[in-house]
């Protein structure tokens, strides 16, 4: 019963009562996303009262937003100091205050009545810490403020869709150290935007978080509470891949053909067995782009200027094999007999050596050596485009010479593909 309380309380504050959640309302009924949305002191001119916050500096819309709602304040000599680290306990009273949490005053230690408070509406469990005074860290974050959107209804889904994904998944560089329990939180945090990636493409699991950080991380929760998951892509995109293998639809108008699933699409040749287990689609033309670009493109610059200027390819199609070689073997294009037709592979390494899978383009000749009962990730690169010459390129398949067992499947199909005259 009590529990029911302290829930009826926060939506009454959120939904109802708070002046800051009829503000966040207008800002989900324009439509707006978090990612799209997220407080840029460099747009807005926003001016702090601390020395150390200037104007243009990256966080000070969300500083100032934090501190006229009361749920974090400055020191006496007039600073934020928003590069110092923030303990889980600091970050725990933050946030509690910050979604007007009613808990009791005093208590020792301090920290105890606003962890008592977020074990009760579920958003902090009792395995998560034993020591509250050490920094917390990014994946912390994202464990906390994942299961306050997982009490929202219209998430649910997407919780329920992020059970399907493997940490591969997620587009960043450190994927290999997510463990599989932490991977609907990290989707979650990721794809409503409340947590970002660093230049690098690594997301920084272990890495703490400021001050500054963590009031911006708390603004984005608090707008993806109240925002509307069906217009983030991020979000899309993740629950796609998740439940179909594939962002297909959330990215282009290409029309799916054969269901991306491994058991399915397997491939029997002399020298491997290799199963697709995903398809990804990198548009590069119009607005959008996927999440998934950095992962096999890494930078357009480095892709080849007469794919735009000669061929006007509209995008690319990876798509990634569990590869177990029956011997050993030295992987080339000459001697790789599985690839996606039309084909388009990216020569260039940055994003496969950053990432850590093999492609049939390998210049360190280390990196082509299979060896026999190993399962490697293998990306295979195809393209799309609409202006096509014969009718075979509106479809994208993937092919295999040299066997009759799984030697042909079409994937795609392009709506769009007009043939030339």
């Amino acid at each position: 019963m009590k529990r029911l309380l302290y829930m009826m309380t926060l939506a009454g504050l959120l939904v109802f009562g708070s002046p800051v959640a009829v503000a966040e309302e207008a800002i989900a009924k324009n439509g707006e996303t978090i990612a799209e949305n997220r407080d840029s002191a460099a747009d807005t001119g926003i001016r702090t009262t601390f020395s150390d916050v200037p104007e243009g500096h990256w966080a000070a819309s969300a500083v100032q937003t934090a501190v006229e709602k009361g749920y974090v304040s400055g020191y006496p000599d007039g600073t934020f100091r928003p590069n110092q680290s923030v303990t889980r306990a600091e970050f725990i009273r933050m946030l509690a205050d910050a979604l007007k949490l009613p808990h009791s005053q005093g208590g020792s230690p301090w920290y105890q009545p606003y962890v008592a408070v977020l074990l009760e509406v579920g958003i902090l469990d009792k395995s998560d810490f034993s020591d509250y005074q050490v920094p917390i860290s990014r994946l912390e974050i994202m464990r906390l403020v994942s299961r306050g959107l997982a009490q929202e209804e219209r998430y649910q889904p997407y919780v329920e869709a992020f059970s399907g994904l493997y940490n591969g998944d997620l587009p960043f560089t450190d994927f290999r150290e997510m463990k599989e329990a932490d991977l609907p939180h990290i989707a979650l945090a990721y794809g409503t935007g409340i947590m970002n990636g660093y230049p690098d493409a690594s997301i920084g699991l272990s890495k703490t978080a400021t001050r500054a950080e963590s009031v911006v991380m708390i603004e984005s929760f608090l707008k993806a509470r109240i925002a509307h998951p069906q217009r983030m892509q991020r979000l899309q995109e993740l629950k796609e891949v998740a439940e179909t293998g594939t962002n297909v639809h959330t990215v282009s108008n290409l029309e799916l053909l054969t269901e991306i699933d491994p058991e399915k699409i397997v491939i029997e040749h002399g020298l491997f067995t290799a199963r697709l287990k995903r398809l990804f689609v990198l548009p590069l033309k119009g607005d959008i782009a996927s999440i998934y670009e950095r992962k096999f493109i890494w930078d357009r610059e480095l892709l080849p200027e007469h794919w735009f200027s000669q061929h006007n390819i509209e995008g690319l199609v990876m798509g990634v094999l569990d590869l177990t070689p029956k011997r050993d073997f030295e992987l080339s294009p000459i001697s790789m007999p599985t690839y996606l037709s039309p084909g388009a592979d990216v020569l260039h390494e940055e994003a496969s050596k950053r990432y850590g899978y093999v492609k049939t383009y390998q210049y360190d000749p280390k990196d082509r050596q299979l060896a026999k009962g190993l399962t490697y990730e293998v990306v295979i690169g195809g393209h799309y485009k609409d202006n096509i010459r014969i009718i075979h390129e509106k479809y994208l398949s993937l092919k295999t010479n040299g066997t009759s067992n799984g030697n042909f499947y079409r994937l795609l199909s392009n709506p769009d593909a007009v043939e030339a005259e």
